[in-house]
C-alpha cells in the first residue's frame, strides 16, 4: 500500500494545478484523462517496458471498465490507456492520504468504504446515477485488491463494480493487462525487459440484468477476463 501510495502522491501533485483549473471551469470529468495521458508520456520511456495497446475500437463514451489488478505496476501502465471522461472507484482510505485526496476530489473520483457494506452500496447507487446524469463512464480494479498471484488466475470479483454497472445502465468493458510474472518481481521491485499487453474486449451489455441476478454477469465478465488474460500472457 505505501508503494502504490508514494506513486499516486507524485501523480497526484504534478496533476493537481491542472485539476484545481478543470474543476473550476467545471470539466473535472476531463481531468484524469489529460493528467494520466501526459504522466504516460512522461514516464513510459524510463522503464524497460513495452507496451501494447489492442481493442481500442471497443471503448465507449459511457461504459463501466472493468479490469484486472496485479500490482502497482498497473498504475504505471494504465495512463496510456485510460479512457476519456472517465472517473476511477477507489478505497475511501486515499482520502485520508494527502496530495492523492485533494486530487481525487478535484476530479471527480469515487470513494468506497468497503468495510460498511451498506454505506458501499449507498455510494455506489448515488455513483450510478452521477455517471448517468454527468455521462461519463466509470474505472474500477475489479478484484478490489492486488492479486499478486504467481499463476494465470484472477482473485474473486467484488459484488460492488456490477452493482455500479447494472443501476448506470452502461455497458461493461473489460480492461485486461497480460501477466507481469516473466519481467516483474513486485516483492523486490525488479525489473527486466519485457511486453504488455492491455486489451480492451468487447463491450457487455448489462440491459436485462437486475441486481438479483447479478451473478450471471459476473460469471459471463469473469470468463471473457479469464480467458483473455490468458491468451495474452502466452
Amino acid at each position: 500500500l505505501a508503494d502504490f501510495v508514494n506513486l499516486m502522491s507524485i501523480i497526484s501533485l504534478l496533476g493537481i494545478p491542472f485539476s484545481i483549473f478543470m474543476f473550476i471551469i467545471g470539466q473535472g470529468k476531463y481531468t484524469n484523462y489529460f493528467v494520466a495521458h501526459t504522466y504516460g508520456f512522461l514516464i513510459l520511456p524510463l522503464i524497460s517496458v513495452k507496451l501494447r495497446i489492442e481493442g481500442w475500437e471497443n471503448t465507449k463514451d459511457h461504459a463501466v471498465y472493468m479490469a484486472n489488478h496485479q500490482s502497482f505496476l498497473d498504475l504505471i501502465l494504465l495512463p496510456w490507456a485510460f479512457p476519456s471522461r472517465c472517473v476511477i472507484v477507489a478505497k475511501d482510505i486515499f482520502k485520508y492520504y494527502g496530495p492523492v485526496g485533494l486530487y481525487m476530489y478535484l476530479s471527480k473520483n469515487i470513494y468506497v468504504k468497503r468495510q460498511d457494506r451498506k454505506k458501499a452500496v449507498s455510494t455506489m447507487d448515488a455513483a450510478a446515477e452521477d455517471a448517468r446524469r454527468k455521462g461519463v463512464s466509470i474505472f474500477i480494479f475489479v478484484e478490489g485488491t492486488r492479486s499478486h498471484l504467481k499463476t494465470l488466475d484472477l482473485l474473486p470479483f467484488k459484488k460492488g463494480p456490477f452493482h455500479l454497472a447494472i443501476k448506470t445502465g452502461h455497458p461493461i468493458v473489460p480492461c485486461v493487462f497480460s501477466s507481469f510474472r516473466t519481467f516483474f518481481d513486485g516483492d523486490k521491485w525488479q525489473f527486466m525487459s519485457g511486453e504488455v499487453t492491455i486489451r480492451f474486449t468487447k463491450p457487455i451489455p448489462t440491459e436485462g440484468y437486475s441486481t438479483d441476478d447479478m451473478e450471471n454477469l459476473m460469471s459471463n465478465v469473469r470468463e471473457d477476463m479469464l480467458a483473455t488474460y490468458r491468451s495474452i500472457s502466452q
